[in-house]
């Protein structure tokens, strides 16, 4: 995530939350902005808590006017500091945010120190020296009372969100059990080769939270256009093969699919299927959890998003997209489900997907807390893939991990335990 969001985030969240100034305010100064609307801003802010005054963006504004009078849109526009707060649904990861504004700051003063060495050929001595004024230890303990405190409030908190934990899940019940639902907050990732049914486990279990559960989700589709996904849901609900629906439809299949598209058409699924970077998924999903409700996202499929920063190797790339959608995940408190390609070397060595599989990045394994890989094997002289396979647990941060036995149904599209 790049400075300026963060920036924007964190004053956001100051002006957003009493709880946030509260707790943070004294613990930061106007140098660690970068703009000087941003400084300008934070001291406005600064100065209204320490009044005790209650902040809201008009008497910020009026606040501002005073002060700058005719200069205000120069100094620090209202229209900018207006909208900080607009995609803010929670103060959860304000420390997050907070501590992310110092690293930026560190790095900028340590890359400001570096140059000035070089410049001026400083010795090992005196790098070490201006490098100690700038980084500060980021140890902290905390003591049992803390730990005993944070741990009851975690486990109170499972407690009220139990009921969320059991109905944002896959829709197939061993797995399901195994994991006890997807929580909010997880980033679950759902792993195959091309072809083997990514898009079908994905859209079922946004099926089983929207249609059995009564969740709203937000379904991302990158690979398919909004009506091959109707058609695909269509043939999830009827049984009817997709290709009959789109060619050659009688007037039973019909009736039979026009009584599921009511069904559909009252149910919580939100698609998306434009050319998406993740700064897209958060702000979509961050409209969706305002305006609507939103219980979990499902993205078809990472390797297609396009990143917000553009760096130079596509592992890079997937690294920053795995980590942008755990902090989503974290942010918007719901599960996110991103489905992933895996390398070619399973096939090629005739086995079942493993977590190193996993396609261009390490990260996807180090962010995710639940991955899930599909398999099923291919005919060796004809290339046709077999409807029986395998779904496994490969890991589960907080649980058990394993292995089901799966049967893929071609004329629903969708897998179904055996």
């Amino acid at each position: 995530m790049r400075e300026e969001n963060i920036n924007d985030i964190v004053l956001g969240l100051l002006i957003k939350y009493k709880k946030v100034r509260e707790q943070f305010i004294n613990d930061l100064n106007q140098e660690l902005f970068e703009l000087e609307r941003e400084k300008v801003l934070f001291a406005t802010i600064q100065e209204l808590t320490l009044q005790d005054i209650d902040i809201e963006i008009p008497i910020i504004n009026e606040h501002l006017i005073i002060k700058y009078k005719e200069n205000i849109n120069t100094v620090c526009p209202p229209s900018w500091f207006a909208s900080l707060t607009d995609s803010l649904i929670s103060s959860a990861n304000a420390k997050f945010y907070i501590d992310r504004l110092f690293d930026f700051r560190e790095e900028k003063r340590i890359k400001e120190v570096l140059e000035l060495a070089t410049k001026h050929s400083w010795n090992t001595e005196q790098i070490e020296s201006a490098l100690q004024k700038i980084v500060k230890p980021k140890f902290k303990y905390i003591d049992g009372k803390e730990l005993s405190l944070l741990t009851g409030n975690a486990i109170d908190d499972a407690a009220k969100k139990g009921e969320l934990y059991i109905k944002a899940s896959l829709g197939l019940k061993s797995i399901d059990s195994m994991l006890g639902g997807f929580k909010p907050g997880e980033l679950i990732i759902i792993g195959a080769r091309p072809s083997v049914g990514k898009t079908a486990v994905g859209l079922q279990s946004a099926l089983h939270m929207t249609m059995s559960k009564n969740l709203s989700v937000a379904f991302f589709s990158l690979e398919m256009s909004a009506q091959s996904l109707g058609i695909r849901l269509l043939s999830m609900c009827t049984g009817i093969n997709q290709r009959k629906l789109m060619y050659n439809p009688q007037i039973k299949d019909i009736e039979k699919a026009t009584e599921v598209l009511r069904t559909i058409y009252e149910a919580n699924l939100y698609v998306a299927t434009n050319s998406i970077k993740t700064i897209n998924i958060r702000k979509m999903s961050h409209q969706l959890k305002k305006n609507k409700k939103l219980d979990a996202v499902i993205v078809d499929y990472i390797q297609l998003i396009t990143p917000s920063v553009i760096k130079a190797n596509r592992t890079e790339q997937v690294s920053q997209i795995s980590r942008d959608l755990k902090l989503i995940a974290e942010e918007l408190e719901v599960p996110i489900i991103a489905l992933s390609q895996v390398r070619r070397e399973s096939d090629q060595e005739k086995r079942p997907p493993k977590l190193s599989d996993l396609r261009e990045s390490g990260s996807l394994e180090q962010d995710s807390d639940i991955v899930l890989l599909l398999h099923r094997e291919r005919n060796p002289i004809t290339g046709d893939l077999s409807e029986e396979g395998t779904l496994s647990v490969s890991k589960n941060r907080h649980g058990e991990t394993g292995s089901i036995l799966v049967h893929f149904n071609p004329d629903k599209v969708r897998y179904e335990e055996k």
